[in-house]
């Protein structure tokens, strides 16, 4: 998690590998998976934490472009629109959260994409998108910006950022 340390051990002044643990009434705490069980005793009783497991960095929208070689994962959700949050999933993933029988625009099932978590190599772009080689011969997907997620470490990401300002 690009930009994110442990707000309990500091990730050894590094970003967050793994789930990232966020607070979601403490603006800027997280906390690692190493350091999650500690959350009850060392943070404030009663705080509930959202789980990640991508980073929050839209790079479509950096003005970066991924160059060539650049090891890359396919986001296994794009953020929709918040106004569909609630609607897609029924604000607690289930059909109604209650057992019941599912109220409008609730029990709607998402399709997984079945590209989704697939890592592989960037060769190039076209037509806007990126062209991500599989691993083994597994072919090519063609990905959009925006459902893309580079796998790089916080030195490499500021190189990148750096180079478009």
């Amino acid at each position: 998690h690009l930009f994110a340390s442990c707000g309990l051990c500091g990730s050894g002044g590094r970003c967050i590998l793994g789930p990232r643990f966020r607070c979601i009434h403490c603006q800027s705490f997280s906390c690692c998976m190493k350091c999650e069980p500690r959350l009850a005793e060392e943070h404030e009783e009663g705080h509930v934490f959202e789980i990640m497991f991508e980073d929050e960095v839209d790079w479509s929208k950096t003005g970066v472009t991924l160059p060539k070689g650049t090891r890359a994962r396919i986001r296994r959700r794009a953020s929709p629109p918040r106004a569909e949050v609630g609607e897609e999933d029924g604000g607690g993933g289930g059909a109604s959260g209650s057992g019941g029988p599912a109220g409008p625009g609730q029990g709607r099932k998402r399709r997984a994409d079945p590209s989704a978590g697939l890592e592989g190599v960037i060769r190039g772009q076209k037509r806007g998108k990126y062209m991500l080689e599989l691993p083994d011969g597994a072919g090519t997907r063609h990905v959009a910006p925006e459902n893309l997620q580079p796998l790089l470490t916080q030195r490499q990401a500021e190189q990148l950022l750096a180079s478009v300002i």
